[in-house]
């Protein structure tokens, strides 16, 4: 084998572990991601039939600049809502909005456990026009 392609092996060794690595990474995210999405879909699904539903304000809408997927927004919803006269705030887990959607367009309703409002899922809409 000439030389040349001796050191080219080599490059390509090199080059292929960290690519390898940034790989599993961005697995292990998205298995990650899943497990979250599986886990907070089946939360909600627990305070729908079993908490109490509270319409809330969208006070702000924060975007994830980290993830993208094509020309969507990854972003992460802040609630406002009043349960027995006392204020609270409430994150969402990440949605995808396409980049056109402001808050004012959007509406959520807030489930949350009986008599504990810190324990919360929340619920995103589109309005319709």
């Amino acid at each position: 084998v000439p030389e040349c392609f001796r050191f080219f092996n080599f490059f390509l060794s090199y080059v292929s572990l960290p690519t390898e690595i940034r790989n599993n990474i961005i697995h292990t995210e998205a298995l990650s991601n899943m497990t979250f999405n599986i886990i907070g879909s089946k939360k909600l699904k627990n305070l729908k039939h079993s908490g109490t539903c509270i319409d809330s304000e969208i006070k702000d809408i924060i975007p994830a600049s980290w993830i993208r997927v094509g020309n969507y927004i990854c972003c992460r919803i802040v609630c406002g809502f009043i349960y027995e006269g006392k204020e609270y705030k409430a994150v969402s887990n990440y949605y995808v909005l396409t980049p056109f959607q402001r808050k004012e367009d959007l509406y959520a309703n807030v489930f949350i456990e009986q008599n504990n409002p810190t324990k919360y899922s929340i619920e995103l809409f589109q309005e319709s026009r």
